[in-house]
């Protein structure tokens, strides 16, 4: 289930960010809504992905922007029983989780 997040102004400064694609940034944003919140980890599911980020723009090509993502070190792909994740990198950096899920 997605979860409202906070954006750190802090965010729209990092310079490594402002190396992406427009679009990069915003699905690294979005990113956030759906990981885990004990771990910063989300399922490797780019059609779900683009469904819960993305829903109206069948431009967006998800895979390209999780390689962007990964190359620039946003992200890091791992796998776990059989099962491929992103970790999202700098997740705690521009979030305090005050009451994480179960």
């Amino acid at each position: 289930m997605a979860r409202r997040r906070m954006i750190d102004p802090e965010f729209w400064l990092d310079e490594d960010l402002a190396k992406l694609s427009p679009h990069a940034r915003l699905l690294y944003i979005g990113l956030w809504n759906l990981c885990d919140d004990n771990y910063a980890t989300l399922p490797n599911r780019p059609d779900w992905v683009r469904a819960q980020i993305f829903p109206y723009e069948v431009s967006v090509v998800i895979p390209q922007l999780l390689e962007e993502l990964s190359k620039n070190g946003k992200i890091i792909l791992f796998k776990a029983n059989n099962q491929e994740f992103w970790y999202i990198k700098n997740f705690f950096k521009y979030q305090s989780v005050d009451r994480p899920s179960k």
